[in-house]
């Protein structure tokens, strides 16, 4: 995909090119209230063999991306060490019965428990999940939930 800026005589100011390697196509591209663009199409390149459905945000460059600061929450006697990855990392202290804790989704639906019998130590968990956001709540002391997101 192709987004260019030309000003009023047609002169391009700027490209910016999107897609993988596979056939990537767009449908619109609208400018947005803070001077970017949104644009919709489709890839074969990322996900299946079917197509995925794109959508688009840049800033008034062209330029896409994400950027929201990691933050690392250290809670009494447990913190996630890393919220965003393919896996992410738990570590625990003075826990005597071990660590246990149960994950939900963002829609809230209990999808899976973690535990480990040690007092202290570190733990992998998503391995094998689907990318998405992802809440972990410990079950033996009242503690917040964190956060976490798997990514492909």
């Amino acid at each position: 995909m192709l987004l260019l800026k030309t000003d009023v005589n047609g002169d391009t100011l700027w490209t910016r090119t999107f897609g993988g390697e596979s056939y990537d196509y767009s449908h619109c591209v609208q400018s947005t209230s803070d001077g970017g663009y949104v644009i919709t199409g489709g890839s074969c390149s990322f996900g299946d063999d079917f197509g995925d459905l794109l959508l688009i945000k840049t800033d008034s460059l062209g330029y896409a991306g994400v950027t929201e600061p990691v933050q690392v929450t250290r809670q009494s006697d447990w913190e996630v060490v890393n919220p965003l990855g393919r896996t992410i990392t738990l570590r625990y202290e003075n826990r005597p019965a071990g660590f246990h804790a149960v994950v939900f989704d963002a829609a809230g639906r209990k999808v899976d428990e973690i535990s480990a019998p040690e007092s202290l130590g570190e733990i992998r968990w998503g391995e094998g999940c689907e990318a998405g956001v992802y809440f972990i709540r410990p079950t033996q002391t009242y503690c917040r939930s964190q956060k976490v997101v798997i990514v492909r």
